[in-house]
């Protein structure tokens, strides 16, 4: 266990991702920074991906009875959407969150680690673009220090 903060569990699963995406046949999709989504009007390509990560409101559980070590889990779900130009529609968008699943399934990240992953949710059209939805619930530990006395 280590001393987790939700920056670095984003950065953590980011990097694990990025580092997949690559040996992927989509490495040419656009994927958005971090819960930012995409000015969809300077998008040039015919798709791209947004991912989001929440946390559950009741999502910090500490499981020691120590308040010297107090040991937490944190806790929530990681969205991607992937917009694709509406002419093109599904079968693309299904490919790439397969993929996308696949990552989920398989990775393994220091300190957490992905449960409960969902399958694809098509959102329909939006302007110009068809999305299609996945997301997986998360959960990571942190044996952070309290500064209580």
């Amino acid at each position: 266990m280590s001393n987790i903060t939700p920056t670095i569990w984003q950065t953590t699963v980011m990097t694990a991702f990025k580092t997949y995406w690559t040996g992927t046949p989509h490495t040419d999709v656009q994927i958005a920074s971090p819960n930012r989504p995409f000015d969809r009007a300077r998008v040039d390509d015919e798709t791209f991906i947004e991912w989001f990560m929440t946390g559950d409101p009741a999502g910090q559980t500490r499981y020691s009875h120590s308040t010297a070590n107090n040991h937490f889990s944190r806790q929530g779900t990681w969205t991607f959407t992937a917009n694709i130009r509406t002419e093109l529609k599904s079968a693309l968008a299904l490919d790439l969150l397969d993929s996308i699943g696949l990552f989920y399934e398989t990775a393994v990240l220091d300190g957490g680690y992905f449960r409960s992953v969902g399958v694809p949710i098509p959102l329909g059209d939006d302007g110009a673009w068809y999305q299609v939805s996945l997301s997986s619930g998360w959960i990571y530990f942190s044996d952070r220090q309290s500064t209580l006395t």
